[in-house]
């Protein structure tokens, strides 16, 4: 299915699924050799070196996404098979198993109140899924606009916000009660968000190869810019953030020479390193506790550690 992974409107814009992320590899750390990715955060801006060991690794056959509790030292990987798999962070054993819808494309934590959500990126689809991670049990589900994808706690402000791909918008969810505040209107496909609440600013990744910047108080649109000067040549997976140092790190999902992680200014709202990885980069995420960056590409049934 490598042809899904282009952007732009012609690309998915009559897709059934939003995705196309199957057996990826998941990568910690720093800069890319082969298909496990490897970009130490404090090397971010700089040339790419020769890389960096991989300390462990361990099978995670049909993850399609990854989020990390640093609270509690767990990984959570779901499976569009309709699972969640639970991994102990230091030894990547797999702790339990939680079932969910089969679909299951995207996941985040919120430590603070115990939850993480996982959304669903095919055109039916038009909730997410609310899991207690004290438990590890599913506790209920909360509605969006369509194929919900990327999503972004902001635990400060009780707040979810949800990239609805096929709808072109972000749900604005009170994560004290689970209920739908608002629902703001985005560009084209929107795939994925994260939050600084030390500028104030919300990033929405779009697979139109675009990023949109809101306002986090008001919703107010501040900017948009885009990924790659090269129009079609960029397409955001699921995006992390380092808010200490304002960097966004973007898997630009495709294949070939464009394959990369992108790592973004977010105050200067532009790609300031670009670091080559596996086929179709689909999603990272940022673990502050070891200045990580996880990357998940759709290649390889593999979770790397990277030192």
């Amino acid at each position: 299915m490598a042809g899904s992974g282009q952007s732009g409107s012609g690309g998915r814009a009559g897709s059934v699924v939003r995705t196309r992320w199957r057996a990826p590899v998941v990568a910690l750390g720093g800069l890319a050799l082969g298909a496990a990715v490897v970009l130490p955060v404090q090397r971010a801006a700089a040339a790419s070196s020769s890389g960096f060991p991989t300390v462990a690794s361990a099978s995670v056959p049909d993850a399609t996404s990854v989020a990390v509790d640093p609270v509690a030292g767990r990984v959570y990987l779901p499976a569009d098979t309709g699972v969640v798999q639970v991994l102990d962070e230091k030894t990547l054993g797999v702790i339990t198993e939680i079932s969910v819808p089969d679909n299951a494309d995207s996941v985040v934590v919120d430590p603070a109140d115990s939850r993480a959500y996982v959304a669903y990126g095919t055109s039916t689809s038009s909730s997410i899924t609310v899991i207690d991670t004290s438990t590890e049990t599913v506790i209920g589900s909360v509605p969006t606009g369509d194929a919900p994808g990327g999503m972004a706690v902001d635990p400060s402000a009780n707040r979810l916000y949800v990239a609805n791909y096929f709808s072109n918008t972000l749900s604005v969810i009170d994560t004290s009660d689970d209920q739908v505040i608002t629902t703001v209107p985005t560009d084209a496909y929107p795939s994925s968000v994260v939050v600084n609440d030390t500028t104030d600013q919300i990033f929405v990744g779009e697979q139109s190869g675009n990023m949109l910047v809101l306002n986090r108080s008001t919703l107010a649109r501040l900017a948009d810019f885009p990924l790659s000067s090269t129009p079609g040549a960029s397409g955001a997976g699921e995006m992390a953030i380092d808010p200490g140092t304002d960097r966004l790190y973007v898997p630009n999902d495709m294949s070939g020479d464009q394959a990369a992680l992108l790592t973004v200014d977010g105050s200067g709202y532009r790609v300031i390193a670009t670091t080559p990885t596996g086929p179709y980069p689909s999603a990272a995420a940022f673990d502050a506790n070891h200045d990580w960056v996880y990357v998940a590409s759709q290649e390889s049934p593999t979770l790397s550690v990277i030192d």
